[in-house]
């Protein structure tokens, strides 16, 4: 009679806990909240100048999909290749790229000037706008999209900059949609282009 009793009560009890672990699973466990990590809002206002003189700001970022890259015109290696890579791009997609903004952002104002960056851009595309101005408001800006640099000092009495090699896509509302890496495929980048001229 105690075993049957024994038994009844594990029974009871696996049966009550079963239940409970269905009732929460069904009706207590908090739902998953989905969000989209494609798009979202990032950076800060600013006013700067472009390669014209121009002065800019983040209301230049809106009513049309951006790509923005952070620089300088003394970089040996990625700078210009990136900007020769988003020419050669800009190209293939024809009429779309009409509709696509490429923004070069320098990171060493102190060298960039206007002048300059209109000599830069030249041997890319004339399309590209190029930003620069005070150097706090531009580490400012580039704070604000989060990008990484660092001023590192040469032996021959100059310096240079480490910093993020990625291109940042912009949608029409000026929000953060992805990025093109360094050294990522062509197709790939042009498909990227393609999607974000949709934009």
């Amino acid at each position: 009679m105690l075993m049957n009793t024994r038994k009844t009560l594990f029974l009871t009890g696996i049966t009550t806990v079963c239940l409970a672990l269905v009732y929460l699973f069904f009706f207590d466990f908090p739902k998953k909240k989905t969000s989209s990590p494609k798009e979202f809002t990032i950076g800060s206002p600013f006013s700067l100048i472009d390669h014209r003189g121009m002065v800019i700001t983040e209301q230049d970022f809106v009513g049309h999909p951006s790509a923005l890259f952070f620089g300088f015109t003394h970089c040996p290696e990625v700078c210009p290749m990136t900007m020769s890579k988003l020419s050669m791009l800009l190209d293939e997609l024809g009429t779309k790229a009409d509709r696509i903004k490429v923004y070069f952002v320098t990171l060493d104002p102190e060298r960039d000037t206007p002048e300059v960056l209109m000599n830069f851009l030249s041997a890319f595309n004339e399309r590209f706008i190029a930003i620069t101005g005070n150097t706090n408001d531009v580490e400012s800006l580039a704070k604000s999209w989060k990008v990484y640099w660092k001023r590192t000092e040469t032996s021959d009495g100059g310096y240079t900059f480490d910093h993020t090699a990625s291109v940042l896509l912009l949608n029409s509302k000026s929000n953060f949609v992805g990025t093109i890496g360094w050294k990522e495929e062509a197709a790939v980048a042009l498909e990227k282009l393609k999607r974000l001229a949709k934009k």
